[in-house]
C-alpha cells in the first residue's frame, strides 16, 4: 500500500506507456474502487451523513487484509474489460459489486427508533442479498474515457452503532452516467497495489481510476433523500 502524488513526469510516463499501437488491446483489469464520503456530503430523510471509515478490508487473494484509512465505500469490478484500440471510442461492460458501505449521521436524529446517531450499512454484511451492478466503460483513448454505472443497493439504517438495531431496511436502484475515468490516480488517493493500483503488477496501463465524481454512496443517498416520503414506510426485516 502506498500514497502517490501526481507529477508532470508521472503524466508523461503513463501516457507513454499506454500510447495506442497497431493491433493493441486496451484493457481495464478487475479490481476495486475506493472512495470516501465527505463530511455531511450525503443526504437521507433530511439528515446529513458522513463516511464511517472501514479501517481495514480483506481484498482476498495475495492482497489480503489492508488498512483503508478513511475509505467508507468499496466497489469491486468482477472482470477484465478488453477492447480493440481502433476505431475509438470503444465501449464494453463489466459486472460490479458494492462490497463495503458505512455511513453515519452527522448529528443525533430520530429515524424511527429514538434519537441517536444512525448508521448506513449493506444488508450483505448480515447475510442479506449482495448489492450488485454494472459499469459500462467507454475508452476515448488509451489513457481513459467515461463510464456509466448501475447499482441495485440493499441497505440497512441502524441505530447507535454499525451493528445496532435496524430502523430501516430497503432497496434502491442508483445510476450515474458520463463519469470521467483515467489511468493516473487523483492527488492523495489511497493506493493498494493489486487492488486499485498497478493491477497488472507492473504499471498503470490497465488501471481504472474514477475522477472527480461523487461516491456511489453519496449518489444513492441523494436519491433516497428525494424519495423520503416513499421510504417513510420504514420496512424492517
Amino acid at each position: 500500500m502506498r500514497w502517490i502524488r501526481r507529477s508532470v513526469l508521472a503524466v508523461f510516463v503513463v501516457l507513454g506507456a499506454t500510447a495506442p499501437q497497431v493491433g493493441y488491446a486496451l484493457v481495464v483489469n478487475a479490481g476495486f474502487d475506493l472512495s470516501h464520503t465527505l463530511n455531511g456530503g450525503a443526504l437521507l430523510l433530511g439528515t446529513s451523513f458522513s463516511g464511517a471509515p472501514l479501517g481495514s478490508f480483506d481484498f482476498g487473494g495475495s492482497i489480503g487484509v489492508q488498512s483503508t484509512g478513511n475509505v467508507d465505500t468499496i466497489i469491486r469490478r468482477l472482470g477484465t474489460v478488453t477492447v480493440p484500440d481502433a476505431p475509438l471510442p470503444q465501449t464494453a461492460g463489466v459486472d460490479t459489486q458494492l462490497v463495503a458501505l458505512q455511513l453515519v449521521s452527522a448529528a443525533p436524529v430520530d429515524l424511527g427508533l429514538g434519537t441517536d446517531l444512525y448508521y448506513v450499512t449493506l444488508q450483505s454484511v448480515r447475510g442479506g442479498p449482495a448489492s450488485t451492478g454494472t459499469y459500462t466503460i467507454t475508452f476515448n483513448d488509451a489513457a481513459g474515457g467515461v463510464y456509466d454505472s448501475f447499482f441495485d443497493i440493499f441497505f440497512d439504517i441502524r441505530k447507535g452503532a454499525l451493528a445496532g438495531p435496524i430502523a430501516i431496511s430497503d432497496e434502491i436502484q442508483v445510476t450515474s452516467s458520463g463519469v470521467a475515468w483515467g489511468r493516473i490516480p487523483p492527488l492523495g488517493e489511497l493506493l493498494i497495489d493489486g487492488a486499485n493500483h498497478e493491477l497488472n503488477g507492473t504499471d498503470l496501463s490497465t488501471d481504472f481510476q474514477p475522477l472527480a465524481v461523487p461516491e456511489p454512496s453519496t449518489l444513492a443517498l441523494l436519491a433516497w433523500g428525494a424519495a423520503a416520503l416513499g421510504l417513510a414506510r420504514r420496512r424492517r426485516p
